[in-house]
């Protein structure tokens, strides 16, 4: 029922990118099904996408009883932080789409023609999309294997420039486009989320040890630091003065009446 429309607004990369172009622009079913098989396939997308919620609670519903509290709590953060982050990298696709299709039709010689099949285009924009959003997923996973106790925040920072490397080869294979452009734009904010992570990791760490040594009976030594910078602040030292004067009034003036 929504098909007609879905595949209009999945028309407007390629629409803004023949905007651009010089040549004919066209996109075409080559087939005689080929039309009944994009048709099929948006459907198929659709359905997943509207029956998401839905099956999301029927999986939860399977894995909650087993689960403690503490666990429960772990699973909602997570499933909690993955939705807008894959969102996010799938509307940051979005925004490139018609860049990145622009600069792949652009290579076509002059007096031609480009005429692009209907089931590529959209597998283009399938892959594109989700190759964003799967790649915004990277904090979840790091986070997840830092409080199993499988990777340390050190082996992540350690390995900062193996990350970098496999960030601009993930953003090459997940954007064909050939241009600078496009592929920073995949990569430096998988960098910049490596490195958030990596933050994040790092706070779970210390508030584990806080929590190990206060059970031991020992103060932290950052905490103990931030005592020591609180109590040396200048307000902090006036109000002291003013507490300690006015717990001596009193006394000064029974000396007086005497």
């Amino acid at each position: 029922m929504f098909s007609d429309q879905v595949f209009r607004i999945l028309q407007q990369p390629f629409l803004t990118a023949a905007g651009q172009q010089q040549g004919l622009m066209s996109i075409t079913f080559n087939g005689v099904v080929s039309a009944f098989n994009v048709k099929l396939e948006i459907a198929f997308f659709l359905g997943l996408t509207a029956s998401c919620p839905w099956w999301s609670y029927q999986v939860w519903a399977f894995i909650n009883p087993g689960l403690k509290r503490k666990e429960r709590w772990t699973a909602v953060t997570f499933i909690g932080a993955s939705v807008p982050l894959f969102l996010t990298g799938a509307g940051l696709a979005w925004y490139l789409l018609p860049q990145a299709v622009a600069i792949l039709t652009g290579f076509a010689p002059a007096n031609t023609a480009t005429l692009l099949s209907a089931d590529v285009y959209f597998d283009f924009i399938l892959r594109m999309t989700v190759a964003f959003g799967l790649s915004f997923l990277l904090p979840v996973v790091m986070a997840a294997l830092t409080m199993m106790n499988a990777v340390e925040t050190r082996t992540w920072l350690k390995q900062w420039r193996l990350a970098t490397v496999i960030a601009f080869i993930f953003a090459a294979v997940a954007t064909p486009t050939g241009d600078p452009g496009t592929l920073c734009a995949l990569a430096l904010p998988i960098i910049a989320i490596y490195f958030a992570a990596i933050a994040v990791c790092a706070v779970y760490e210390h508030i584990q040890l806080w929590k190990v040594m206060r059970a031991a009976g020992e103060e932290p030594k950052l905490l103990k630091l931030l005592h020591k910078m609180r109590a040396a602040l200048p307000f902090r030292a006036a109000r002291k003065a003013n507490r300690t004067g006015k717990q001596e009034a009193p006394a000064t003036i029974t000396a007086e009446g005497e």
